[in-house]
């Protein structure tokens, strides 16, 4: 199952070609050190800020996710020159407004893999020596329920917990291989939770 950030990326890389294909979902983007950190430019990386549940204390039956989403675009540092052939300390200007406007048109019929939504929050503009950086800031909107979905737990058992977890589904029930074998119950249905007391 694609994840809703490996989903948005994918997304961003059809929807603006110039990228080569060059989007991807990551954890974190830490400012660039040497120029040997760069990667190929432009690139575009998509990473959770935050997320929250704004109805918590009305229990899991239903919840509510708000993700809060950085879309960064990272582009050619180009800075405008002089006649005699000098730079000047001035990036070059990019259409950060066509580069938004098209976000905008395309997450208007987007939808993640769980049916949720995305509305456009706010714009960022930094410039260095390694890279142009447009950060747009998107919300995510997805209802979850432990009903929804696959009705087994994943199967953790084969999994090595300090890789990152590429497939995870939607299961509210205590995952295999985490609890002794005599603690695990069945998952619960709407009628009965089967999980003794």
């Amino acid at each position: 199952m694609t994840t809703m950030l490996e989903h948005l990326a994918a997304s961003i890389a059809t929807w603006y070609p110039s990228l080569g294909g060059r989007s991807i979902a990551v954890s974190e983007a830490m400012p660039f050190k040497t120029e040997a950190d760069v990667p190929t430019l432009p690139i575009a990386v998509v990473g959770m800020v935050s997320e929250e549940n704004p109805n918590a204390g009305k229990g899991n039956q239903h919840i509510s996710l708000v993700t809060d989403v950085a879309v960064i675009f990272m582009l050619e540092p180009v800075k405008y020159g002089k006649a005699d052939g000098h730079e000047l300390e001035f990036y070059a200007f990019y259409d950060y407004e066509a580069i938004r406007n098209t976000l905008l048109l395309n997450l208007r019929e987007w939808t993640t893999p769980n049916g949720g939504t995305a509305a456009y929050v706010s714009m960022e503009v930094e410039s260095n020596a390694f890279a142009v950086e447009l950060t747009l800031r998107v919300r995510v909107y997805e209802e979850w329920s432990h009903f929804a979905g696959d009705d087994e737990c994943q199967d953790l058992t084969t999994l090595d917990p300090l890789q990152p977890v590429v497939d995870m589904r939607y299961a509210i029930c205590v995952p295999k291989g985490r609890v002794p074998a005599n603690e695990l119950c069945d998952p619960p249905t709407q009628e009965t939770n089967n999980c003794p007391e």
